[in-house]
Order: structure tokens, then sequence, then C-alpha cells
């Protein structure tokens, strides 16, 4: 995709300092011109806005990245002298912008920032797809009786499987209470493990199940409702936020004058602000068999199809992988669940994106405050702020059966779906 650069200046502002003699001309005078700078840089692929009359297609975007850099609240405008205006000798004057911290363009602080690698927003995507799917599973009975068969019963470890009468509870828990007593953290690691990986999932999904039944008339309708229709949906991750802040100490700010024009410095303070957004938007095709003329196939399909969209009831490789005891472990680092839950739903539901986009923005702000200093003349503190801003914003597009999959190993299947939606209007092309 080509990239088109620009650098332009968004403040530009005046400095001037000069000694004088009263009522005498100036003896001495410098003048500064102080320049900040806007970069930007686009790297796009060119997309069709406004669209052209008659155009009703969904999906007029594409891959698009841009960084920026630039600034804000640069400075404050001050009339300062060295000495009060009733000195009668030779003083020192100073008109114009004054900073808390640079008059220039640092490098540190003016670079455009990295952007994410596609390998990282390929990864939040597939996440966004399985966590915005319509037809993705609302419970998870067939993994969470697995897990019991084969767990059983949570703290049964700690307090017994078989405990008969009140007495034998009593004493099954003073042995507990001889472990706490003996190894505490031991006991403690055990319980909290059992009650984090054991008690709550089976909470969990007991929950999600009744929720399913209390609800299931309108699960269904809406399945029903939304069944071969363009369903919407967006997706957010929890934004990332971390504000830092250091005290540099005493500054004199800038640009920097004779020592005469102060009386004490003032205090620099930065504040680093970074937040980075991650978020989807896709428009999903599924189709559920529902019953039409009674026959026992499709009955038989039609309750299978509610049984794994509603409950998650159906052996499939997606239930399978999370019923494995190290599959936590696997998600803890990867995104394998999601990618298998996206498979499963393309494969048994139909599932297909009209389009799909994953975008991320990051945005970096150093502020500088630089607080009550004082000059000589007027007798007054002064507080200045200046902030330095970096942004990128990028967007990648999604193929109609996810993120980062080659067309090219599409099958006739894919590609008969793909025709039937109307983004495909030449033998295995997409229409982008």
């Amino acid at each position: 995709m080509p990239t088109k650069s620009r650098t332009s200046y968004y403040d530009e502002c005046l400095g001037h300092y000069y000694l004088q003699h009263k009522p005498d001309a100036i003896l001495y005078e410098e003048k500064y011109q102080f320049a900040f700078m806007r970069k930007e840089e686009v790297t796009s692929e060119g997309h069709k806005w406004p669209r052209a009359r008659g155009d009703i297609s969904l999906d007029i975007g594409g891959d698009f990245g841009t960084r920026k850099s630039y600034g804000y609240r640069h400075g404050i405008d001050i009339s300062v002298s060295a000495a009060p205006p009733s000195y009668t000798g030779t003083n020192r004057y100073y008109d114009g912008r004054f900073f808390p911290y640079t008059s220039g363009n640092p490098v540190a602080l003016t670079s455009l920032l990295d952007a994410p690698s596609l390998g990282s927003m390929i990864v939040a995507g597939t996440t966004a797809i399985a966590r915005s799917n319509p037809v993705r599973p609302h419970a998870s009975l067939l993994v969470g009786a697995t897990e019991l068969v084969r767990d059983g019963i949570p703290f049964a470890g700690s307090l017994g499987t078989r405990i008969q009468n009140w007495q034998q509870l009593g004493n099954r828990l003073m042995d507990v209470f001889h472990r706490a007593q003996r190894a505490p953290s031991r006991l403690s690691s055990e319980l909290f493990l059992e009650y984090q990986f054991g008690f709550r999932p089976l909470v969990a999904d007991i929950q999600d199940a009744i929720r399913e039944i209390q609800s299931l008339d309108r699960t269904i309708e809406q399945l029903r409702r939304d069944n071969d229709r363009v369903v919407r949906r967006q997706y957010s991750f929890p934004s990332d936020t971390q504000k830092t802040t250091i005290l540099h100490g005493a500054n004199y700010g800038s640009p920097i004058l004779d020592t005469y024009f102060y009386v004490h410095p003032g205090m620099l303070e930065e504040t680093i602000t970074s937040e980075v957004r991650k978020y989807f938007s896709g428009a999903f095709l599924y189709h559920v068999p529902f019953n039409q003329d009674g026959s026992w196939e499709q009955h038989r399909a039609q309750g299978r199809a509610l049984a794994r969209t509603i409950f998650g009831a159906d052996l499939n490789i997606s239930t399978v992988y999370q019923a494995a005891p190290w599959s936590w472990a696997l998600d803890w680092v990867s995104n394998v669940g999601d990618t298998l839950q996206n498979i499963v739903s393309a494969q048994e539901d139909g599932l297909i994106m009209k389009y799909g986009y994953m975008m991320e923005s990051q945005r970096l702000q150093n502020a500088f405050t630089l607080s009550n200093i004082r000059f000589t003349w007027p007798e007054t503190d002064f507080t200045t702020q200046q902030s330095f801003v970096r942004e990128t914003k990028n967007r990648v597009r999604a193929t109609p059966f996810g993120f980062g999959l080659s067309v090219d190993l599409f099958t006739d299947r894919q590609w008969a779906l793909i025709a039937s939606i109307g983004i495909s209007r030449t033998p295995r092309h997409l229409n982008f």
C-alpha cells in the first residue's frame, strides 16, 4: 500500500530579548522564532468515498494506517524584566512566549510511534469474532459435565468424597482445621486452586444453563429472526490506560534567560499518559436449519443446531479442546480456543462475514507543567504548560471467514458461500 507523509507547522510564535538604558535606544537585542511541527504519515490502498450513486455495497473500506505527532498548549506569553520599571540603569527585558520544558522539537517527543504488528491485530481480531459471534454457544453444558466426571466435585480432595452423616462431616472439618495448623500456606493454596479452577467454573456453567432455560423461547426467537439475515456486531476490548508522573525538580523553563531575571525557579512535572484501544466491527450471516417441512431429518438438524448454539451440547473439535485439562494453559498464551470456535461456527452454522474490521488506536501524551516560577518583575508566580502527543490508528480487514487467512486456500464450498452473499462477482476473487 502507498504511504504519504506530510510535515507542517501548527504553532508559530515569537520572543524578544533586549537591553535598554531608558530613555535611550536599545543597546542589544535578540529575536526568537519558535515553530512546532506536526508530522503525519498515512498508509492506505485508497477507498471509494463518498459512495457512488447506486452503490449499495456494505463494505467500502480496507486496510489503513496513520501515524501522527503534534502538540498543544505550548507555553504562555509573558512580559518580564530583570529589574522593576523604576530602575534607572540598563535593564533587561523579555517579551514573548515562555515554555515549561522546550522551545524546540525534541526527537524523543516528536518521532512517530511504531504501528502495532499485523500479527497482534490478527490475534485480537480472531478473539473479537469469537466473542461477537451471533451463534456462539451461550452455555457449556457438555464441557462442564465432562470436567465434573473427570475431576469430581470441587473440594472433594479437601473434605472427602463420601460423607454419610453429620458426625463424619464434623470429623472431616476438624481434619481440615488440623491441616491448617500444620501447613496453613499449603492448605490455603489448595483451597484457592479448588475454588478458582473447580468451584467457580462449575457455578458459572450452572448459572449459564439456568439463564438460558429461563430465556429459551426468547433466544430461539432471536435466532429464528436473524437467520439468513445480516447481523451487525461490535466488540471493544477493555482499554489499556496507564498514567505516570515524573517530578523533574527545579527548572527555569525555556528559553533560559539571564540569571538577573529570576527570583526562584519553578517546579517541573511531567505526566505521561498512554492509552491503547482495540475494537472490532463486523456484519455476520449464519444459517440454522429451522424445521420447514416437518421431516425427521430437519427436526434432528434443528435440534442439534439449537443444542449446540444455546447450550454448547455438541461433540465437536471446540468442545473436545475446551474439555481437555490443559486447554486453559494454552489459552492463557494464545487464542486457540477462539480459533476453533470460529471454525466450528463456519462449518456447522455457515457463519460468514460480509465485512469485518479490527481497529487499534494508540495515544501517548507527554504533558509538562512548570509551576510557581517567579521573575524579578512583575512580582508574581507564573505557571505554564506544554503537551506533545503521538498517535497511531490502524485498521485490518478480515476475509469472509476470519483474519489472516489466504483466499487461495478457500474450498469450493467457501467460495460458493461467498458468491451467495454477493461479495464475489468473478470466480475465486473477492469484490474488495
